[in-house]
């Protein structure tokens, strides 16, 4: 949302003299302070690593540890079905990228136990496009336009879904994937495709909101920002055929002769003695877009991200002191979206440990882990979740 269209018409300035003239030889830039500003947040937050709290007076730290490993290892086993099943790199990056991008994040979960052997399925959802209701009897249904291919990889054990799509089509398909405590379906446009009756003790999904993405100090500073570009730009250009004007002599005037055009580069043109082209200077106007450009950066690094955080070091006027005291106030406005990946974490962990215990039975150790390093766990050891809290940071 914070980012601009360049093709939008809104964009395609006119003449300021004159708003029914199209301006020609405009260059339109967009700015890509937004981009950048939200990208290096993100790329800090991802290169830390996450860790898992227990925390239980009834628990020992040796049960503490044992389950703060399994719910490490239940987090390997969701990034490897996201690689799996739909291509993605990483449940932390999708989450991440998601609360700062539009100030939410959900996921939908189901960790089971089938055949003696552990299930994860995980899908992170765009919460732009998911209708959601929470609650004991909450419900979740992500919508995505795809295309076949993508709908074959992601729903290919499910075949219900796949004898829906017509041979041959490349058509993109409005899908919903709904899903409840109860019930889990999916459409394809107007039509159910699948239908499937479930026995969860809760909605199996977790959101959080914090109400506003990254960019919402700057997000209306941004057009602007990408106007003083688009004008400067084209000021650039139009340096090379300024306006011009000339004097011309009593006896020349009214005598309908065409008036010779200024010379372009490289070209001589001769004039009456006298008349000499000028070029029409505008120093007010040049000074107040200087001090108007300046101040709008200022604004924009203010509500973002500082050129000193960048890595500019020219600014004479930044201090180590200045640099730090600010980074430390932006980290303080972000401590809202870093609340909500810990409670994001928290509750899809709880979720987990639960739908566990629901579908374990007496199926014993589970096997996990990463290929070479796998171990089995026991969920009996787990215990309740409502018995201790889990936390990250």
């Amino acid at each position: 949302r914070a980012l601009i269209d360049p093709t939008d018409p809104k964009f395609l300035f006119k003449m300021p003299f004159d708003k029914n003239l199209p301006m020609d030889d405009m260059v339109n830039i967009t700015t890509n302070a937004a981009m950048v500003f939200v990208d290096s947040v993100e790329t800090q937050t991802m290169a830390g690593k996450w860790q898992t709290v227990i925390e239980g007076n009834k628990l020992p730290p040796t049960r503490k540890s044992y389950i703060e490993s399994v719910l490490d290892g239940l987090d390997y086993e969701a990034d490897q079905d996201l690689l799996n099943a739909m291509g993605l790199i990483g449940f932390n990056t999708q989450i991440v990228k998601s609360i700062f991008r539009t100030g939410m994040a959900g996921v939908i979960n189901i960790t089971q136990v089938s055949n003696g052997k552990l299930q994860q399925r995980i899908l992170p959802v765009n919460m732009r496009n998911t209708p959601w209701a929470w609650g004991t009897d909450g419900w979740i249904a992500p919508i995505s336009d795809l295309n076949p291919t993508q709908v074959r990889t992601m729903y290919a054990d499910i075949p219900e879904v796949l004898t829906e799509l017509k041979e041959g089509s490349t058509a993109t398909i409005k899908l919903m994937d709904y899903w409840s405590k109860s019930k889990h379906e999916i459409w394809l446009g107007e039509k159910q495709a699948y239908d499937k009756p479930l026995k969860l003790s809760e909605p199996p999904f977790v959101v959080v909101d914090v109400g506003q993405d990254l960019c919402w100090m700057i997000r209306h500073l941004i057009p602007k920002l990408s106007l003083f570009l688009t004008i400067s730009a084209t000021k650039g250009v139009l340096s090379i055929k300024p306006r011009m004007q000339r004097p011309i002599k009593p006896e020349h005037q009214n005598t309908g002769a065409p008036t010779n055009p200024p010379p372009g580069p490289g070209q001589v043109t001769e004039l009456p003695e006298g008349e000499l082209w000028e070029v029409l200077q505008d120093p007010d106007l040049n000074r107040a877009f200087i001090e108007g450009n300046n101040e709008l950066h200022q604004l924009v690094q203010n509500g973002g991200i500082s050129n000193a955080e960048l890595g500019d070091s020219q600014n004479p006027n930044l201090t180590a002191v200045r640099i730090f005291a600010q980074a430390a106030i932006r980290n303080t406005r972000r401590r809202a979206y870093y609340e909500g990946l810990e409670v994001l974490r928290s509750r899809l962990a709880k979720l987990r440990l639960n739908q566990l215990r629901q579908f374990a039975g007496d199926s014993g150790d589970l096997l996990f882990g990463k290929i070479g390093k796998r171990v089995t766990f026991s969920v009996e050891k787990l215990g309740d979740p409502d018995d201790y809290e889990i936390g990250y940071r």
